[in-house]
């Protein structure tokens, strides 16, 4: 049992699952015209979970408590089932946009937000409240006119002015997820559908929110990278059987980036494999190294280890519980 539980609580953009996988590439679901929506463990709550897990001592678990469509108002409704049943220590608060695109009044907004952090309050939890994410050019392909897109860019400005207000006012934890889309050129080029931060964008914002929640913890010493650009480095049109290429590790060895990976069908199971790949300017990459042993068809993950020196590709087995290694470089 984690010793921390963080609630997030929201609308679409909480849920997280409603965006393309990347709004620049179309990424089919194998063998179909079917575009792959960013999945459950693709979401900025979930690699959240995964990141405060590493840093507090015992563990964290992260609830998603989003609903799609929801405004302040139906989120309040819905607070104590959704939220405060949950025991949370911290709940991280995050309405707005929905709230423009369904007509809400600033006022309004402002009331409902004010009783949904004192209803947290109440019951001993602390709330963190978090602005909404700007709404995009995008949105005019999606057949809204230039002339509304400017006036629902204005009233979210005001409600993200709202939230900083109120967590100012009340000294309230504040993650201002407006200002980091603005501020944040690629982030905010993957708006998907001007407003829903599609696979791209929810890693590097599930990022800023970890360092953001670790400084309300008194932890200061986390990173904050900045996502500055993103790339397709493998794929294999020659096994199309290759579903999944995940777990990677990634050094720097010799004035080189070495990159290595799981790769097989499926998550687990058989017909898996290491591959290494190589590159001197982390732009163009070529494979280094493959581990495979014979007789084994489950190689998993190498895991990359300078050595004396020499960089070798660690990788365990499913076959007795063991482990085999190769020299990379």
């Amino acid at each position: 049992m984690a010793s921390m539980k963080v609630v997030a609580f929201g609308d679409s953009v909480t849920v997280g699952t409603s965006a393309k996988l990347d709004v620049f590439h179309d990424c089919f679901q194998y063998g179909t015209t079917t575009v792959n929506m960013v999945r459950q463990t693709q979401t900025w709550w979930s690699i959240l979970e995964r990141i405060l897990s590493d840093w507090v001592e015992g563990g964290v678990e992260v609830v998603n408590a989003g609903a799609s469509g929801d405004t302040s108002s139906k989120g309040l409704a819905r607070l104590r089932q959704d939220v405060l049943s949950q025991s949370p220590d911290y709940v991280l608060v995050m309405f707005g946009v929905e709230d423009v695109l369904q007509g809400i009044e600033t006022e309004a907004f402002r009331k409902n937000l004010e009783k949904i952090v004192n209803g947290i309050a109440a019951q001993g939890a602390r709330p963190v409240l978090m602005t909404p994410t700007p709404i995009s050019e995008r949105m005019t392909a999606c057949g809204c006119a230039l002339e509304e897109l400017r006036r629902r860019q204005q009233r979210l400005s005001h409600l993200a002015q709202v939230v900083r207000k109120l967590a100012e006012e009340g000294s309230l934890g504040l993650i201002d997820l407006n200002r980091y889309f603005l501020e944040n050129r690629l982030a905010y080029d993957h708006l998907f559908e001007g407003w829903l931060p599609d696979g791209v964008a929810q890693s590097g914002m599930a990022s800023f929110v970890a360092g953001e929640i670790l400084q309300i913890l008194g932890i200061k010493n986390f990173p904050k990278p900045t996502l500055c650009d993103y790339r397709k480095i493998y794929s294999d049109a020659k096994r199309p059987d290759t579903k999944n290429n995940a777990a990677t590790s990634l050094v720097f060895f010799g004035g080189r980036f070495y990159v290595g990976f799981d790769s097989g069908p499926r998550h687990a199971g058989p017909r898996h494999r290491g591959i290494v790949l190589k590159s001197v300017d982390g732009i163009s990459w070529q494979k280094e190294a493959v581990l495979e042993i014979s007789d084994v068809e489950d190689v998993g993950s190498p895991y990359l280890i300078e050595v004396d020196g020499r960089l070798f590709g660690y990788a365990t087995t499913t076959v007795g519980f063991g482990m085999a290694s190769q020299e990379v470089a």
